[in-house]
């Protein structure tokens, strides 16, 4: 199996191209698996080293995916047989994606949530949500609840949040949060 590649059969091309097939396939699954275990780790460290780690690891998956179809085209072109080459070079049917355009979209989605990822870890995570607040103790025929506005504001483990009556727009107020540091409780008088 040592032969020059011009002079290789096409019994040979084609066991060539079966063998970086399953390279190809075996190195997609391996790279998807590490990127998919870099992104789960992002949710649970708060550096951004798994989000830079895996989109280098996309990218060179790509590459190195890209460099087997590369080998595997040159087999292809050079086979003699012509209804083995065209089989074998076949875009795939009508109307359904390739099998290059469904793993490069997979490595899009992975790149996009890690890209994500990252961007939420340096930058400021705003959010605004709509509830219920309730203003203490009081009575069984009293009304407690207000109609509020929660707006945040999340900078790397500091929470900012304030509070507004949604009829009145008059601000409640603002309360700073920090994740891991002991709360204060106060009694009521």
């Amino acid at each position: 199996m040592n032969e020059e590649p011009d002079r290789m059969s096409d019994q040979t091309r084609q066991e060539w191209s079966r063998h970086y097939d399953n390279l190809h396939w075996g190195v997609i699954g391996i790279f998807s698996a590490g990127v998919g275990a870099l992104i789960g780790l992002s949710f649970k460290t708060a550096t951004i080293w798994p989000e830079i780690s895996g989109l280098l690891l996309i990218f060179s998956g790509v590459f190195y995916v890209a460099g087997f179809r590369a080998y595997r085209f040159r087999l292809h072109r050079d086979i003699q047989n012509r209804a083995l080459r065209e089989f074998l070079m076949a875009p795939g049917p009508r109307g359904l994606p390739h099998m290059w355009d469904i793993f490069v979209l997979s490595f899009v989605l992975m790149a996009g949530a890690l890209v994500y990822r990252f961007t939420n870890k340096l930058g400021q995570r705003l959010f605004t949500v709509c509830g219920w607040a309730f203003a203490g103790p009081v009575r069984d025929d009293e009304d407690n609840q207000l109609l509020v506005r929660y707006q945040g504001q999340l900078n790397q483990n500091e929470l900012t949040l304030t509070i507004v009556d949604i009829k009145t727009k008059q601000r409640i107020g603002t309360f700073t949060l920090v994740h891991g540091s002991a709360g204060r409780v106060m009694k009521c008088r």
